[in-house]
């Protein structure tokens, strides 16, 4: 496996050693159970490979959800698109949003 230049607790990062010029875009489903840990994490849509995924994968285990009630549970949605503009990688990242398209979370 690549080394994908980003681990758990750094920003993420464009993966490193992949094919020059490669672009991205992975969509993460986003499940928290606790307000203070890292929510389980599926990648739902990825049309450029593993170490893509990975450097979201890396990313999301550090979000956490303090608004979260005790013994609530909130579902959400996240994209990343990895983009090459004038040879300088750049990453984007939507909005979390809810099942419903909304970017509201819990109270």
């Amino acid at each position: 496996m690549p080394d994908i230049g980003a681990t758990r607790n750094q920003k993420s990062a464009y993966p490193v050693g992949v094919l020059a010029g490669t672009e991205a875009v992975v969509r993460v489903s986003l499940k928290f159970s606790s307000n203070d840990q890292a929510p389980a994490a599926d990648v739902s849509f990825n049309n450029a490979g593993p170490a893509f995924a990975a450097v979201v994968l890396n990313h999301v285990v550090n979000y956490r959800l303090p608004c979260l009630p005790p013994g609530g549970n909130f579902a959400g949605v996240q994209e990343f698109q990895f983009v090459m503009k004038n040879s300088v990688p750049r990453i984007f990242q939507s909005v979390p949003r809810n099942a419903y398209g909304e970017r509201n979370f819990p109270p």
